[in-house]
C-alpha cells in the first residue's frame, strides 16, 4: 500500500440505517492512535477481524490497534532493529488478524498479535547430507530469490501453528511450517520448493482456501495465467503431486486473453 498521511485514520463501524443513499450509508469516525505522534505517515496498513496493523514510513515501527476495544488504550509500538532499512514491500495479515508477515526483497519477518517482538523467519532450505543437515542459500540453492507473494494457512482458532506458501519472481512456490509460542518462533518444516510454474514468470499473488473439511485450493496468479491446484488438506503433499506430474499443471492453467493483457499494459 502507498504512504498514508495527515494522521487521520478512520474506522468503519457499519451501516447507519437500512435505508438511504450509498453515500450516507457508512459511518466513519476519527480513529486516534495515541501511541503515534500526529502527522505520522504510514507505509503499510492492514485490517482483519477488527484488528489493525500499521507500519510507520519513517521509523519503521509497528502499531497494533484493537478496533473493537478502543477504551483500554493501544499496545506500545514495536520498535526493533530487525526491520530497519529492509525495504518492507508487503504487510500480510491472516483473516483472524493474529499472524502478521512482513516481506522484504528476500527476507521475511513475523509478528503475533499476542507478542511485542519482531521475529526473523529462517528462509534457509535444509538438505540432508548423510547424517548431517547443512544450509544452502536462502530458498535458492546458490543464490537469493526475490519474493513476490505470500499466503498463510492455519486451522480456525489456531494462533500457534501455521503454514506458509511463498511465490518468487522466477515462478517458484515454496512451503514452510512454523509454530509460535511465548518462547519464540520455531521453524517446524524448513522452506522447500513444492512447485514451479512452467513459464517461470513472477507469481504476483497466492491464495489458499479450504473448500471442504478435507480439501484445499491454491490459486497462483502470473501476468498471463491463473493456476488452480486442489487436493487434500496437506498443502505440501498436494503441491508436490503437481510438481511430480507437470502435465497436471497445464491442465489447471487458465491463460488470460491477449486483449486483456494489452489493455492492462496500455493503462500502465
Amino acid at each position: 500500500m502507498g504512504e498514508f498521511g495527515a494522521g487521520d485514520y478512520y474506522n468503519m463501524y457499519g451501516f447507519q440505517s437500512n435505508t438511504g443513499s450509498l453515500h450516507n450509508s457508512f459511518k466513519f469516525t476519527n480513529l486516534p492512535i495515541s501511541s503515534l505522534p500526529e502527522q505520522t505517515p504510514l507505509s503499510h496498513v492492514n485490517v482483519q477481524n477488527g484488528r489493525l496493523w500499521a507500519m510507520t514510513a519513517r521509523n519503521e515501527m509497528i502499531a497494533k490497534i484493537n478496533l473493537e476495544d478502543m477504551e483500554h488504550g493501544h499496545p506500545p509500538l514495536i520498535d526493533q532493529q530487525a526491520i530497519k532499512r529492509k525495504g518492507i514491500r508487503k504487510m500480510f495479515v491472516d483473516s483472524e488478524g493474529v499472524h502478521c508477515l512482513l516481506m522484504a526483497e528476500n527476507e521475511l519477518f513475523y509478528c503475533n498479535w499476542a507478542d511485542d517482538n519482531i521475529h526473523t523467519i529462517n528462509t534457509y532450505s535444509v538438505e540432508s547430507q548423510g547424517h548431517h543437515n547443512s544450509r544452502s542459500s536462502t530458498l535458492a540453492g546458490s543464490r537469493f530469490r526475490s519474493f513476490q507473494s505470500i499466503d498463510i494457512f492455519h486451522e480456525p482458532g489456531d494462533h500457534e501453528f501455521f503454514q506458509l506458501l511463498v511465490g518468487t519472481r522466477d515462478g517458484q512456490i515454496y512451503h514452510a511450517a512454523l509454530e509460535f509460542s511465548p518462547a519464540g518462533l520455531e521453524l517446524v518444516e524448513p522452506f522447500s520448493s513444492v512447485l514451479e510454474i512452467p513459464d517461470a514468470k513472477p507469481i504476483l499473488d497466492l491464495k489458499i482456501a479450504s473448500i471442504t473439511f478435507d480439501q484445499n485450493i491454491v490459486l497462483a496468479v502470473t501476468e498471463s495465467s491463473l493456476y488452480q491446484f486442489t487436493g487434500e488438506n496437506i498443502l505440501k503433499s498436494m503441491l508436490l503431486d503437481y510438481k511430480q506430474n507437470p502435465g497436471l499443471i497445464t491442465k489447471h492453467q487458465l491463460t488470460l486473453d491477449a486483449t486483456i493483457q494489452a489493455n492492462d499494459e496500455a493503462r500502465q
